[in-house]
């Protein structure tokens, strides 16, 4: 450890001595002399510590012996319960012999000796100890370090220990020699909120792992086994752990780092001090004895041994203050001495003198002067540093000044100079020099002329000031001035500075976004008042009443509102300037920006969430049904083989299969509909999602309504997302239907038949005002219409139907994002959407939909070849639903399997563990404790050569392609035919 000696004056008068970085306390300082120290420079304060250390040990001896002839009080009848750690070698551990050892161990029994008090400790982890402290069960930790928080239930004693911190990492590393190079490394951090992490941050190390251990003792174990890299710990720590558990492959990464250290204390309750002030006074006994330097050097002196001892420090530094007071004293002397000497005109001069360089020092002015006698130039020293000339090499010739001017600038500084020689005329000149290589200053100089008696010109003197930094600051003012012009010019947003006139606005500063905002040709603004823009009434009471509630507040003024007529969101700030000057008119600041188009895709994506989440709970409710259908799917088709000779009841069983895949089939839409539409674009058949979807509505929809589709097969397929085409299909679908629902529930009086049409055909023209794709080459486009024989609606209502939440419906019978998350979806893929209605007899959705050239298509497979019969295998089958694993297990045992069961994830990965040689593993994905796909990654982890066969009602795409990077052998999708169950059981088991 550093040596570090230093004096210091506490808030109560108390000197302490800093050894080691440990603070003790000495004698009391006389109130004089604590003034003088606190009041003198720092080295004055420090020779007076010194001294006051050199009769610290007498005073101190002295209070002993008062102590001793006067008895303290006693600490009480009942010993001091001290908390101490198990785990924190070398400071406290158990050791051999079963018993607590260590430094703080062996401080606190020092302290408790000197202090005649009495400590019983109890013994646990740090951690441990930490809370029993603060419910009170202990008087004192004997160690803990100060941090935020902790004060609020402990005060701390002076630290006794200061453990600097270093980065250790394995010798066999040789990519590692710089801090830099953590960033590729494996690194441990001991404990979350440490100093470690604070370090790692200050530092900008993005290490490829971290590691959270609760001890610097595993981390140096996973070092040097090999399975991390490096770890920030306390250096003696460290060093000490090495020493004990014989680490051969571990060192130390460059130097310990000042300012991540950990401090050590005793703390004690913060209704104790009397315990806090004995345990403070055990300490500075124990350094003032050098029984301190003991302990340390018992424990760490081997790693960090001083220098020089205590003594030796001490003896030294009182011989030499003794000289260096002395010498003090003698030079106070002789100062006081030469001062008497001198006349008070001299020192005038003298104070006048250093006034003047001082004053031409900070305001880089310094004065010069020209003889025309001796043709020799004096400068002041300020002005010596301006022209960059050394003193020593004497006075200024009139030759080098001119060589330091630029020659453009040298002839017209030298006339003017003439003209002051010749006929005496003052003048100011401002010059660039150059006094060194590529170094450039610009001085402004002025010259005076001097007369002798006969009125002729002997002397020019003058001034030189530097003005380099005037101008560079008037420059970078220009140059930011301009900055900000371009952008208040060119800025997307509204922004400028607006002031009460008459019952109006004046515009004092308005940029072009302004114009932009208000839908004006023109963005010369400054100076016309709002209501004379010709703007509309509405529009211009908006913004009027905006700037008049901003000028009668004193705060600054944040706020979104809408603009009913134009339909636009804007978010405003508003600033009150208030007036320059008493007749000034208060000012309003304000910034616009229009918000319409992020509140509408803000809307979407909540709508996008919604519908997320009624996708993730219908596949929720699909993957059930899944679970119900697969027994009877499984069950039917076993009858069926078991029933031949019996026509009647095998017709029965033939009815219920067919209505399972009926909701096997309905169960598989609903998944579809379900999945997140992140999966990208394919190859998508209009008459096949047009059916699906109309074979989805069927089931919700009011069975009055009549579903007509006039979709050719032979529509050339759509390359698109097909989650977003189900979404818009679904959406106009559910429109038209809700639009039906409200003329039924007013019963025309005329026949009429609620009826629902959709059509399609394809077009080799673009629709008007459709933008082009520039990137991708559509071949032509596809014509979907939606029509209805609802309600109909109004040019107004037409209007606003696309945007969000803009709604005619009831309360709770609709959001209004239907159509707007419609025209969003086909705007994205490029497409276009129109409507058309008439009041009372319906309405007509046309959506242009552009062909774009798929991929290659990838060659069909060959058709799966048929079941064949499979040898007897052992299968575990994992499945949780109970009937289905029975069904499971039925069915595959009459295929001769021997089949084992368990239904809980857990559980069948430790029966795996123990028993691995099956020939099938059979998975479900939704499992209690371990899922399928985390048994499935284990397996593939280990030496199994079975196969796996995963059969769930739903995966996610994330869940599908993790099992396709596993390379599982088969997937099958719930509900299942025994010919399926056999032939993914000949896929996964048959060997050719």
């Amino acid at each position: 450890m550093t040596e570090d000696c230093s004096a210091a004056v506490s808030a109560h008068g108390d000197v302490c001595f800093h050894v080691r970085r440990l603070r003790f306390p000495l004698p009391r300082v006389p109130t004089p002399l604590l003034s003088f120290f606190r009041s003198h420079t720092p080295l004055s304060r420090r020779l007076v510590g010194f001294i006051v250390l050199l009769i610290g040990p007498f005073t101190a001896f002295a209070r002993a012996d008062d102590k001793a002839a006067t008895p303290g009080p006693s600490p009480g009848p009942l010993p001091l319960i001290a908390g101490a750690a198990s785990d924190s070698f070398p400071k406290s551990y158990i050791g051999n012999t079963g018993r607590c050892e260590g430094f703080s161990v062996d401080l606190l029994d020092a302290v408790a000796r000197v202090m005649n008090l009495r400590i019983d400790r109890i013994v646990a982890p740090s951690a441990e100890l930490h809370t029993r402290f603060q419910t009170g069960e202990f008087d004192l930790l004997q160690t803990y370090s100060p941090g935020p928080g902790r004060e609020l239930y402990a005060d701390f004693s002076v630290q006794f220990m200061n453990l600097q911190g270093a980065v250790f990492i394995r010798k066999d590393s040789p990519h590692l020699k710089t801090i830099a190079d953590l960033s590729q490394a494996d690194l441990i951090i001991v404990g979350r909120g440490s100093v470690a992490e604070k370090f790692f941050a200050d530092y900008q190390i993005v290490p490829r792992k971290i590691t959270y251990v609760s001890s610097v003792q595993e981390a140096l174990r996973l070092i040097e086994h090999g399975q991390h890299d490096a770890v920030f710990a306390s250096r003696l720590t460290a060093l000490s752990l090495i020493e004990r558990d014989r680490h051969k492959n571990i060192r130390i990464l460059g130097d310990p780092f000042d300012g991540y250290d950990v401090q050590h204390c005793f703390a004690v309750h913060k209704d104790d001090p009397r315990l806090l002030a004995r345990l403070n006074e055990g300490l500075a006994i124990l350094h003032r004895t050098g029984e301190f330097d003991t302990i340390y050097r018992k424990w760490y002196g081997h790693f960090d041994a001083p220098l020089f001892t205590r003594e030796q420090v001490v003896t030294y530094a009182a011989v030499i203050l003794a000289f260096a007071s002395l010498a003090a004293l003698w030079g106070l002397l002789r100062q006081r001495a030469l001062r008497r000497r001198l006349s008070a005109q001299a020192s005038r001069l003298v104070e006048q003198e250093a006034i003047l360089a001082e004053a031409q020092q900070i305001a880089h002015v310094g004065h010069w002067s020209f003889t025309l006698a001796t043709r020799r130039i004096d400068c002041s020293a300020e002005a010596l540093r301006i022209l960059d000339r050394d003193p020593a090499l004497g006075p200024l010739t009139y030759l080098r000044l001119l060589t330091l001017i630029p020659a453009s600038e040298r002839s017209s500084a030298h006339r003017s100079i003439r003209e002051a020689m010749l006929i005496g005329s003052a003048c100011e000149i401002t010059l660039t020099l150059s006094p060194r290589h590529a170094h450039r200053k610009i001085v402004h100089a002025t010259l005076r002329a001097e007369r002798d008696p006969d009125g002729r010109v002997s002397r020019i003197f003058g001034t030189l000031q530097d003005i380099t930094r005037l101008i560079t600051a008037e420059e970078r003012l220009r140059a930011r001035d301009q900055l900000l012009l371009a952008l208040y010019e060119n800025a997307p947003n509204a922004m400028g500075v607006v002031e009460p006139a008459a019952d109006s606005f004046r515009f004092v500063s308005a940029n072009p976004g302004t114009a932009r905002l208000l839908g004006l040709n023109s963005a010369h603004l400054a100076g016309r008042l709002v209501n004379q823009l010709g703007l509309p009434d509405d529009v211009a009471t908006f913004w009027t009443t905006l700037f008049r509630d901003a000028n009668n507040r004193a705060d600054n003024l944040r706020l979104e509102r809408v603009l009913p007529s134009l339909h636009r969101h804007y978010a405003i700030t508003l600033i009150p300037l208030g007036g320059a000057g008493a007749e000034a008119r208060p000012q309003v600041c304000y910034l616009a920006e229009d918000i319409t188009e992020r509140k509408q895709i803000d809307a979407e994506v909540a709508q996008g969430r919604k519908l997320r989440a009624i996708g993730e709970l219908v596949g929720g409710i699909a993957h059930e049904f899944n679970n119900l259908l697969t027994p009877v799917l499984l069950k039917t088709e076993l009858l069926a083989d078991e029933l031949r000779s019996q026509p009647h009841l095998l017709a029965e069983l033939r009815a219920i299969t067919h209505a399972s895949q009926r909701g096997a089939d309905l169960t598989r839409r609903l998944l579809a509909f379900g999945r997140r539409s992140d999966s990208g674009e394919e190859v998508v058949h209009l008459p096949a999602l047009v059916k699906a979807n109309l074979d989805l509505l069927r089931s919700t929809i009011d069975r009055r309504i009549e579903l007509a589709s006039d979709i050719p097969n032979s529509l050339t397929p759509l390359y698109l997302n097909a989650t977003d085409l189900h979404q818009i299909v679904l959406n106009l679908l559910l429109n038209a239907r809700d639009t039906l629902m409200d003329k039924l529930e007013r019963a025309p009086s005329n026949p009429w038949h609620p009826r629902i049409k959709i059509q399609a055909a394809g077009l080799k023209t673009a629709p008007a005002d459709t933008e082009s794709t520039p990137d991708r080459r559509i071949l032509g486009w596809i014509n979907l219409t939606v029509q209805d024989n609802g309600l109909g609606m109004t040019r107004e209502i037409q209007e606003r139907i696309f945007e969000p939440f803009y709604t005619t419906k009831g309360v709770g019978k609709g959001t209004g994002l239907g159509l707007a998350t419609v025209w969003h979806l086909v705007t994205r893929i490029g497409g276009k959407i129109n409507v058309s209605s008439t009041p009372g007899e319906g309405s007509t959705f046309q959506v242009w939909l552009p062909l774009f050239s798929p991929p290659p298509a990838v060659p069909a497979g060959t058709a799966p070849a048929p079941a064949k019969e499979v040898s007897s295998r052992r299968i575990l089958l994992v499945e949780d639903d109970e009937l289905v694993a029975q069904t499971l297990a039925t069915a595959l045992r009459r295929l001769k399997h021997d089949v084992t069961h368990i239904g809980h994830g857990t559980e069948a990965w430790r029966h795996l563990a123990a028993n691995p040689d099956y020939d099938l593993v059979m998975l479900d994905i939704d499992l209690p404790g371990l899922n399928g796909v985390e048994i499935a990654r284990r397996l593939r982890g280990t030496r199994f050569s079975g196969k796996i066969l995963v059969a769930s009602g739903r995966l996610a795409d994330h869940e599908l392609r993790e099992l396709r990077g596993l390379k599982i052998d088969h997937i099958l999708e719930k509900p299942f035919t025994p010919q399926a169950l056999q032939l993914a059981l000949q896929a996964c088991l048959h060997t050719p």
